[in-house]
């Protein structure tokens, strides 16, 4: 394969890339043990299939909350409101493209990238459309809102900022994009008025969230081998927040704890991820390459804790539910861990396809789980109110 040919692969995902230039050696999925864990017992409160997530695609779709509205939207465009409460859908509608990431959206509006490189803006109480734009390239990372602004990566490392009741261009900035990638990218994290980006190139960036002015850009995974598949070092998880410090993962690159105001590098732990991490009660959990899930020590990064039950299962990036960790994986199970010690404490099945798309928390007791068939499940773990 030439230089020129690699180069052409920027958009196919990870084991397409692999399978073209080498023999994939990645070892088979490790199988469940027969007997399911039931530390605790989880009961399904509702399912709904409203669309047909990703049709085959190799696109990490989901489901976005906020409040008292669930929002989920199908490959080929259609797009529904839900309850999370009880899943009935309140509104559906349809948009002329197909959906390339999992939407984002703030009290008025839901903002929605399509293949073709629009970002749309729909309106919460009745899906019609505000507004849309057309971007630099198509977005793999979801969009981040909040009340008056939108942001979004596209896939050529461009972020933009835009009104979110006009669609107007408050700022854009270029930044470099390699030649080969993974088909993904991290979405952006505003914070404290301020906007976090991980690149495909290994740097992470901040800039102020109305202005664009950019604040720091620091590399959090450096490129070191000779071989440009093993050289990618793409920040493809959203970076996460807490107690001011902002935590990213790199692919074969490392855990990184960063000062949010001055970009200084607090910690590194050397972990390979293309998953978001998630924090809570002063630990952070990921899910690494391999499919291991870890517990890290948010203040030195020390490791605590290392579940590998599902290595090669291609797990999902963690939630937090009150003392578990969740993670789903390519069959469709999801599985719940002590968040002490990484034991299993229970596995379910929702989906005959797999889950890409990180699980979220309802109201804090309830977890909503999108599998890439577009089948939506709320769970809820007996005895937590």
């Amino acid at each position: 394969m030439t230089r020129t040919q690699i180069a052409q692969l920027a958009f196919l995902p990870l084991v397409l890339i692999l399978s073209a230039c080498t023999k994939d050696n990645t070892p088979p999925p490790t199988p469940l043990s027969t007997i399911i864990p039931a530390d605790i017992q989880v009961k399904t409160l509702w399912s709904s299939k409203p669309t047909v997530g990703t049709d085959g695609q190799y696109f990490k779709l989901g489901s976005a909350l906020y409040n008292n509205m669930l929002v989920s939207s199908g490959y080929h465009g259609k797009v529904v409101m839900m309850n999370p409460s009880n899943g009935k859908v309140l509104w559906q509608t349809r948009l002329s493209g197909h959906t390339s990431a999992i939407p984002a959206l703030n009290a008025d509006d839901i903002f929605i990238g399509t293949t073709d490189g629009t970002l749309y803006a729909l309106s919460t109480q009745t899906g019609q459309i505000q507004w849309q734009v057309a971007l630099p390239s198509i977005i793999l990372g979801a969009p981040a809102a909040v009340s008056d602004a939108v942001v979004i990566q596209a896939h050529n490392s461009t972020v933009e900022a835009f009104a979110s009741d006009t669609g107007k261009m408050l700022w854009s900035s270029d930044n470099t994009s390699p030649n080969l990638s993974l088909y993904g990218n991290s979405s952006p994290l505003i914070y404290n008025g301020s906007v976090y980006v991980g690149f495909d190139n290994g740097q992470m960036g901040a800039y102020d969230l109305y202005q664009g002015t950019e604040t720091w850009q620091i590399p959090v995974a450096i490129p070191s081998s000779p071989d440009m598949v093993n050289n990618l070092v793409d920040l493809d998880g959203t970076p996460v927040q807490d107690n001011g410090a902002i935590f990213a993962t790199s692919y074969h690159g490392s855990v990184t704890a960063i000062n949010a105001p001055d970009g200084h590098l607090i910690w590194q732990k050397k972990r390979s991820s293309f998953e978001a991490p998630a924090v809570a009660n002063n630990k952070i959990f990921i899910t690494t390459e391999t499919g291991t899930v870890d517990a890290l020590d948010e203040s030195t990064g020390q490791v605590l804790w290392q579940q590998k039950a599902f290595q090669y299962r291609f797990v999902s990036a963690p939630a937090i539910l009150n003392n578990t960790v969740i993670v789903g994986d390519y069959a469709g199970y999801v599985h719940f861990l002590a968040m002490n010690d990484g034991h299993e404490l229970a596995r379910i099945n929702v989906s005959s396809e797999g889950i890409r798309a990180a699980p979220i928390v309802y109201n804090s007791n309830i977890l909503i789980v999108t599998s890439n068939d577009g089948r939506i499940t709320a769970l809820q773990i007996k005895g937590q109110q």
